[in-house]
């Protein structure tokens, strides 16, 4: 009874006489014994089968009679256990781990951490494909990207992934556009965290092999007379993997301007009304008087 039975049967031995093949269901006649006692054994049994009372009988046989001798056997679903191990080495490392697959069957998906257990129960016996899928593009599989594992009856394979990760990396590139008068137009951009580099308009800043993540970019070494459009010369950015991430500031500057304060001091006598001053860059020259100033 049960299932997963072995279509083949069973061997059954009588001591001192032979053996013969039983099919599952059904008996055998040993004719022409000379009455005597007789030890019976039935053997040949699947793994995943049992015999009640065990695999001897032990039977008188008497003359002129048939004595009889049943075995009552039965058998469980052929399954086993597959426990699939992952190890995980690196930085940026997936947070979100990845699936087991059997068979190629997306139906089998099965989560695991990175490092982690997934176990499958009660798979029926034999053989199969397994496969670590949902992998990080910056973490590779060590070895076969596909492994095979046994399933035996009552017992447990294990397959076992290692993976190994590098660190994504992107780039930023920070550009600056100045308007105006009395330009600077040289500056400092910082990404916090990593560095500072000078810029230019004419030559932006490049950080490069940056992890992936946020970050924030700042404008410094800014002219007195020059702002930054936004008024905080900071602005935020994502650093992808394998990509460029543009950051841009707009600096205005106005003209320069200062205070000059000229006095002429006069003695003697008979002392004149006042002068005329003229500025001519950096000329300052005292004319006819005509007023004090």
């Amino acid at each position: 009874t049960g299932p997963d039975q072995d279509p083949s049967g069973y061997a059954v031995t009588v001591g001192g006489v032979g053996s013969r093949s039983l099919d599952p269901d059904d008996s055998t006649l040993f004719a022409d014994l000379q009455p005597d006692d007789y030890t019976v054994t039935i053997s040949d049994v699947a793994v995943n089968c049992t015999v009640s009372g065990g695999a001897t009988r032990n039977v008188e046989v008497n003359a002129d009679q048939e004595s009889g001798v049943t075995f009552d056997v039965s058998c469980s679903s052929l399954v086993g256990d597959l426990e699939v191990n992952v190890s995980t080495t690196g930085p940026d490392q997936d947070a979100d781990g990845y699936d087991v697959r059997l068979n190629n069957d997306p139906g089998t998906d099965m989560h695991v951490d990175v490092d982690g257990t997934a176990l499958y129960e009660d798979l029926s016996t034999g053989i199969y494909s397994v496969t670590l899928v949902d992998v990080a593009n910056n973490c590779s599989i060590v070895g076969s990207d596909v492994k095979s594992g046994t399933v035996a009856f009552e017992a447990t394979e294990t397959v076992d992934f290692d993976v190994e990760c590098t660190q994504r990396t992107g780039s930023v590139e920070v550009s600056v556009s100045t308007s105006g008068q009395d330009q600077d137009g040289t500056y400092t951009a910082t990404l916090v965290g990593v560095g500072s580099q000078t810029v230019t308009d004419a030559t932006p800043a490049t950080f490069d092999d940056v992890p992936v993540g946020e970050y924030t970019v700042t404008l410094s070494a800014i002219a007195d007379n020059c702002s930054d459009a936004d008024g905080d010369a900071s602005e935020p950015v994502t650093v992808t993997q394998n990509d460029t991430s543009p950051v841009s500031f707009d600096v205005t500057c106005t003209q320069l301007t200062g205070d000059l304060r000229v006095t002429a001091t006069t003695t003697g006598d008979d002392l004149d009304t006042g002068y005329t001053v003229s500025v001519d860059l950096s000329l300052i020259h005292i004319s006819e008087p005509t007023r004090p100033y």
